[in-house]
């Protein structure tokens, strides 16, 4: 699909054509995600966590940061470890977010997909699951990324699901 980087550069139509190819893809990728990680969600989150560690999948570089008071020389900069998702890695993290939205749908049959509307920012023109959620396509990617930069557990697909269940399920 060939459409700008910004999806708030998107026309209407552009919007049209990206929602409608995503909810296409939505039960085929979201299928195929469990089918290679059965289980619950927390199931999942581990399994994927696994594979998502790999080198296919992932890398790392390590940074130092400056030090706060430069003319200290007994304060040694903290290093940290960044962790980036490699083109495959994105794609499965996509394809767990797709999942999570899936389950929270057949969870919750109020919530539907609708297009970002320009007043709700960065969701401008993107596919949204109910009423302020990230989008789920994207939304994947940092859930794998603070796993891998955390407990690596496993358990933040978990986690998101039932923070989302429990923000929008009717009493």
């Amino acid at each position: 699909m060939d459409l700008p980087e910004n999806p708030a550069r998107w026309t209407r139509a552009q919007a049209q054509a990206f929602f409608d190819w995503l909810m296409q893809q939505l039960l085929p990728r979201a299928q195929a995600v469990q089918q290679r990680f059965p289980g619950d969600l927390l199931q999942v989150g581990q399994a994927a966590i696994r594979t998502l560690s790999g080198p296919d999948y992932c890398f790392y570089e390590e940074r130092q940061l400056p030090p706060r008071n430069p003319r200290d020389p007994y304060e040694f900069p903290p290093e940290f470890v960044c962790w980036h998702l490699t083109p495959a890695g994105v794609e499965l993290a996509r394809d767990l977010g797709l999942l999570v939205a899936v389950r929270l749908q057949e969870a919750l049959p109020h919530l539907r997909w609708r297009i970002g509307r320009r007043n709700e920012g960065a969701l401008h023109n993107l596919p949204v699951l109910g009423s302020h959620f990230e989008p789920w396509f994207m939304h994947g990617p940092g859930i794998a990324l603070e796993e891998l930069q955390g407990r690596r557990e496993g358990r933040l697909w978990q986690e998101t699901f039932d923070r989302f269940y429990r923000l929008h399920s009717v009493s």
